[in-house]
């Protein structure tokens, strides 16, 4: 019985923390802008790479949307601090046309992404996010000429 009780607990625990993983209480707190403008200074404090955010919304996103925004945000920075070996990275995301778009860009050692396992989970995770909203993801990057991650995510799909 007291098995079944951990487990039970473990399996709440668990429960919860995919919850928070999903939507970032942060967003609900301080929206979209405000929370990646917070994470963007936390990154760089924590990893010493220089990020230049760029934001240029012109009206609340819905929560679906910011929480794809956020989490494509804070995966490719993890990706650069991982992989790319850059000091410094751009982040802008900008409503244009009825979208939200997103690019990110490093001045790291790049990759070829034709040769990248595609069942990498950070890439992979990123293009489900956004496809699931009916968005496209494209990765451009060569070895020694770093990366550029775009999103496009049509508002009126979420919204």
């Amino acid at each position: 019985m007291e098995a079944l009780k951990e487990l039970a607990r473990h399996t709440l625990t668990e429960v919860r923390r995919l919850a928070l993983d999903l939507r970032p209480s942060v967003l609900d707190h301080l929206g979209l802008e405000a929370a990646l403008r917070r994470y963007v200074r936390e990154y760089a404090e924590r990893t010493g790479v220089e990020v230049d955010l760029s934001l240029h919304l012109t009206r609340p996103l819905p929560q679906e949307l910011e929480t794809v925004v956020y989490r494509v945000v804070q995966e490719a920075l993890t990706n650069v601090a991982r992989h790319s070996g850059s000091p410094r990275a751009s982040v802008g995301v900008v409503e244009v046309l009825g979208e939200v778009r997103v690019f990110m860009e490093d001045e790291g050692r790049g990759f070829d992404p034709e040769a990248v396992d595609p069942g990498r989970q950070g890439l992979l995770g990123m293009r489900e996010r956004v496809e699931l909203l009916g968005g496209r993801l494209s990765v451009e990057s060569a070895p020694g000429q770093g990366t550029r991650v775009q999103v496009s995510l049509p508002i009126g799909v979420a919204a």
